[in-house]
């Protein structure tokens, strides 16, 4: 496969920090990330984006573009990601400059996942039960671009 991108994540969907639903709100008003009162609001032109980088490609038939609701962590991790040559995501990303470990990508949440829609480059869940996340994912590409 030549693309995946991700992109136009409907972060305004995502329930209120005080909600007792999933979400990314919620593993960030954790502070799990330290930002507290945080909202993510979508980015206007993150569907323009990945949809431009895939038709520059030429190869529409060989991508696979995860835009809106399709733009989840858990449908992310579901593609053969070592099959694509170049990844693009055009979302949000977080960062704590004095917990470089904790930085994240921001994608979407699936309601029928227990996945927090945050790719970091190592994290566990309560219990200390590992998941994988970026360092163990099975990668091959030869661009990954944010």
């Amino acid at each position: 496969m030549a693309f995946l991108g991700v992109g136009a994540v409907p972060y305004e969907l995502e329930p209120p920090s005080g909600s007792a639903q999933r979400g990314i709100m919620r593993a960030v008003a954790r502070g799990v990330y330290t930002v507290s009162g945080v909202h993510l609001n979508r980015l206007p032109s993150s569907r323009q984006e990945v949809m431009a980088a895939e038709q520059t490609l030429n190869h529409t038939d060989r991508s696979v573009a995860l835009l809106g609701p399709d733009a989840t962590e858990s449908k992310f991790r579901s593609q053969p990601l070592g099959n694509f040559k170049i990844l693009h995501f055009a979302v949000h990303g977080l960062s704590d400059p004095q917990f470089p470990d904790r930085a994240a990508l921001v994608l979407g949440c699936d309601p029928d996942s227990s996945d927090d829609g945050l790719l970091v480059r190592r994290h566990s869940r309560a219990g200390g039960n590992p998941f994988q996340q970026i360092t163990q994912l099975s990668l091959s590409a030869d661009l990954v671009t944010r």
